[in-house]
């Protein structure tokens, strides 16, 4: 047999035992048998299967008289059950014990002469020894005992039974010449006859018939006969081939996987939840309530510390909140995760896209994107931007209230879709204003494709999308239409040699610009509105800084080169960034078994970095809760800001984002004071990123000193 293999973490241990088919067999044909002896089923019901019937008969030559048993052939038997009980320790005594204790009493009633010490050759222990070793029968032993525990009742009354003495004694001695014990294969299994002989014995004496002693002399009997032709059969053969067959894999597959470490970390704290579902009611719930879905992480995050386990959607997911795994899941980029994201994310945005490719996958995407990414390009979407900016803010002074998260989904819509698309027209932008909505909203919907759900909704809208996209680049492949846009340079395929990238794969992360550059900038914006105005002499710092700006650098639209005279305003969007968090986590997918943080971590599990919990971290920001834009005035902890991620995967369009941010703050503390009318923090249900419910309501009035607007 198999050693068996222990590994230790800490004061944890676990362990790796062999299986045996023959507990479930005994424990199954003692339940039958027993069934057999209080009349409830026939002796041929009684047989396992019909193959193996005739070794279940009862012999038709078995005398039903052993009044003369020879006492010495008894006690040898019991002897060496008794020199077995002391291998098999504390594990069985009560069921060996009390089993070789009656049968005990039964030899002193027919012979009084102890029989000579040299009854039992100390060969035939050591083979004992060696087979008990081998075959574990602790294991097995114990596994019987729990079913003897629990049919047969109280063993008290079997010892004062000289039926039951009887019966047992009968049933040792044919355990002993039916299994042969020169053999030394049967010999790991003499002590489970004799127990099982005993107990299906013990069940009939305890009935109270008045032939229950001829019945349980025959009982036990037939059973030991019947063991004993299966173990010669060829069926036990096959079987037993079968089970080592099995074994022999199973070793080899703990023993390769092992190999890899020397200690089994411990699973991560938490709870996977109901079977099937796992916590989804309980995600899906904080994420249709005012609190966001990070209320979900946060619970548990309180509850278990920097690291736990759920399930989500049936998938295993861990949330990891330290520098280190930062370190490892997305600065070094380990080679052992992959990025994932849940099924309804992927499906909606696509598998093409940078969001949810693998890391050869992604790297390929993000050469053909980044190079579109240049300064010029971004000059020109910037000061597309500032000229939206401006057209708005001027219609503000008739309005009593303005809703500016409306606001800004709408102008940061405009610049991204004419920078990706240079789509201007105001009716084909308002259809795919609400088709982006769609998606954006069933993202974190149920996967569930039937009609009226929300994520079928996604799903329609996404196609719609598609189609629209995919016009555009016929007509761009046919030279219909020519435009000096992102989409332009996909098409054309300015990537000096490198192979270009797929209509798929064009479509997919289109799409994914269109949402990420909307939703995840205008939420930041209607925040940092928001901390303003909780922070009014940040505020004003900010204003008196940049009013001096503005008189420059009114009268032309705000280019990337005037950002880099703003380093305050860059300090105050970098801790809107941290407090608002618009990305509360990153997703990646085990590739195989691992360790984070001396944790493990199974193949297939989704392990998130936890940013949020990171960004509120007190060991990481002092006075994480308070809105404190001049803790930037020190470069921050290494791996320790990450609102647009950090390695290889960081967000391709973030300098753009940063830009797009910093043109709305200078013109807006420039142009107008304002004041929040609804402070709630709730926010809007089923949203993917944290958005204010209210909208954000401010109302406005004019700078006395500004400058006009250009």
């Amino acid at each position: 047999m198999f050693k068996q293999k222990v590994y230790s973490h800490g004061k944890k241990k676990c362990s790796q035992q062999p299986s045996t088919v023959m507990v479930g067999f005994l424990s199954f044909f003692y339940l039958r048998t027993s069934d057999y002896c209080r009349g409830r089923i026939s002796w041929p019901q009684a047989a396992l299967t019909p193959s193996i019937s005739t070794f279940l008969a009862p012999p038709k030559d078995v005398d039903s008289n052993y009044h003369d048993i020879p006492a010495s052939n008894v006690r040898r038997t019991l002897d060496m059950t008794k020199s077995s009980s002391n291998l098999m320790g504390r594990i069985v005594h009560r069921t060996t014990d009390k089993s070789c204790g009656v049968v005990m009493d039964s030899i002193g009633e027919q012979q009084h002469k102890e029989p000579p010490p040299s009854a039992v050759p100390a060969t035939w222990v050591l083979k004992w020894r060696k087979a008990f070793s081998r075959a574990k029968l602790n294991l097995t032993l114990v596994r019987i005992r729990d079913v003897l525990d629990g049919r047969i009742g109280d063993l008290s009354r079997v010892e004062k039974d000289p039926t039951c003495r009887h019966a047992i004694s009968s049933g040792v001695l044919h355990a002993e010449e039916s299994c042969h014990l020169h053999d030394e294969f049967h010999f790991p299994l003499l002590a489970v006859v004799v127990v099982v002989a005993a107990a299906a014995a013990s069940e009939v004496a305890l009935k109270g018939k008045p032939s229950a002693e001829g019945d349980g002399r025959k009982m036990a009997s037939h059973l030991c006969l019947a063991l004993s032709h299966l173990l010669r059969s060829p069926f036990f053969l096959l079987l037993s081939l079968s089970l080592l067959t099995c074994l022999v894999v199973r070793a080899l597959r703990v023993t390769r996987r092992n190999s890899r470490r020397a200690i089994v970390a411990a699973s991560p704290p938490g709870t996977t939840g109901l079977p099937l579902i796992g916590e989804t009611p309980a995600f899906l719930a904080a994420n249709h309530s005012g609190r966001g879905v990070y209320d979900f992480v946060r619970a548990r995050h309180l509850r278990y510390g920097e690291c736990f386990k759920t399930n989500i959607l049936g998938r295993t997911h861990v949330f990891v909140s330290s520098i280190e795994a930062v370190r490892t899941l997305l600065g070094h980029e380990s080679p052992d995760f992959s990025k994932r994201y849940i099924r309804s994310i992927t499906e909606l945005v696509g598998d093409q896209s940078l969001l949810c490719a693998s890391h050869e996958q992604h790297k390929f995407i993000r050469r053909h994107i980044s190079c579109l990414f240049k300064l010029d390009s971004m000059d020109a979407t910037v000061k597309k931007f500032d000229e939206l900016v401006i057209r708005t803010l001027r219609g503000w002074e008739q309005k009593d209230t303005v809703l500016l998260l409306s606001d800004a989904m709408k102008i940061t819509f405009d610049a991204i879709c004419k920078m990706l698309i240079s789509t201007e027209d105001e009716h084909e932008l308002e259809i795919l204003r609400n088709d982006v909505s769609e998606v954006s909203e069933a993202m974190l919907a149920l996967p569930l494709k039937f009609p009226g759900t929300r994520f079928h909704r996604g799903l329609e809208a996404r196609r719609r999308i598609m189609n629209t996209l995919r016009k555009m680049i016929d007509l761009r492949k046919k030279g219909s239409e020519c435009h000096e846009d992102f989409l332009q340079g996909l098409v054309r395929d300015e990537s000096h040699g490198v192979e270009p990238l797929t209509d798929e794969q064009i479509l997919d992360n289109i799409l994914t610009l269109i949402i990420a550059g909307q939703v995840t900038t205008a939420s930041s914006i209607a925040w940092m509105v928001k901390y303003l105005d909780e922070n009014q002499e940040v505020q004003e710092k900010l204003r008196a800084l940049h009013l001096e700006l503005a008189f420059t650098n009114s009268l032309s639209p705000l280019g990337s080169e005037v950002l880099n005279v703003m380093p305050y305003a860059i300090k105050i969007v970098k801790e809107t960034l941290r407090m608002a968090t618009i990305v509360s986590w990153f997703p990646r997918v085990a590739l195989k078994d691992s360790e984070i943080g001396g944790l493990r971590i199974q193949k297939g599990w989704i392990v998130n970095v936890n940013a949020r919990s990171i960004h509120y971290d007190p060991e990481v920001y002092d006075d994480p809760a308070k809105f404190n834009p001049s803790r930037f005035d020190e470069d921050s902890k290494p791996y320790s800001f990450l609102a647009f991620g950090i390695g290889g995967r960081i967000c391709v369009g973030m300098n753009l984002a940063k830009a797009m941010m910093l043109v709305f703050l200078h013109r807006l503390v420039t142009t107008y004071r304002w004041r929040v009318t609804d402070s709630d923090s709730s926010l809007q249900k089923g949203a993917m990123f944290p958005m204010l419910r209210s909208g954000c309501p401010i109302t406005v009035s004019p700078v006395v000193a500004a400058p006009k607007l250009p």
